[in-house]
């Protein structure tokens, strides 16, 4: 998402102990964004939160220095909030669902399973979501897609589906390792009716070689 942003930074005088001080704000699009300023040689440095705060963003350290990402919404699993087809960096990995599919028979695309998967219920049929996870980091990582603590597909009736796991997981390896800049690709599978009208994918990164990093939100829609 683009912004257009008009930056101004202006001087306030205000009286303390009997002297003038002299606080500088700056503003985005006229709103007080922060009075933390510092000049320096010319130029003028500000809190980056500050910044990302007031454009409804937050800032993700990442290993080559720092992200704006998109907030995630309240009342709701936080999560880096994105769309079809586009890169989500939480810090650690970059992940895009590349498409959705919606079918009475799924046939795996990545994983040799010897079966298609089909819905327990003649009411319902597979969703199959086509994802790509890449490595962000300079070191091997190893996760599992199915064991990520908040990973689901919500509806917009507010109902929420466990993906499929065990032997119907539609991936090469269910647990790949992945080295620095490598990406796994793999379809998550669900069983829904066939009324339900789609809405968000949350997935979170089981990680087995690190801390829990920030979960991702796309919408289906």
């Amino acid at each position: 998402m683009r912004h257009k942003i008009a930056l101004t930074l202006g001087l306030v005088a205000v009286a303390a102990v009997g002297s003038a001080l002299l606080i500088q704000q700056v503003r985005i699009d006229g709103k007080v964004t922060t009075t933390d300023v510092l000049t320096r040689n010319g130029k003028t440095y500000v809190p980056l939160a500050d910044v990302a705060k007031s454009l409804g963003m937050t800032v993700v350290k990442t290993p080559s220095g720092w992200d704006l990402v998109k907030a995630g919404g309240a009342n709701m699993v936080q999560g880096l909030r994105g769309k079809i087809g586009e890169e989500l960096f939480n810090g650690k990995y970059r992940f895009t669902v590349v498409k959705v599919t919606r079918t009475s028979s799924y046939k795996p695309e990545f994983a040799k399973l010897g079966f298609d998967l089909t819905p327990a219920s003649a009411e319902n049929e597979i969703v199959a979501i086509h994802c790509r996870l890449k490595n962000g980091t300079k070191e091997a990582v190893t996760f599992d897609i199915t064991m990520g603590k908040n990973t689901a597909l919500t509806d917009e009736k507010e109902q929420s589906y466990a993906a499929y796991n065990g032997g119907s997981v539609d991936m090469v390896s269910r647990a790949p390792r992945v080295i620095p800049g490598a990406a796994a690709d793999f379809a998550l599978t669900f069983e829904v009716p066939k009324t339900a009208e789609l809405k968000d994918l949350v997935f979170s990164v089981n990680d087995l070689t690190a801390k829990d990093s920030p979960d991702f939100r796309v919408s289906l829609k």
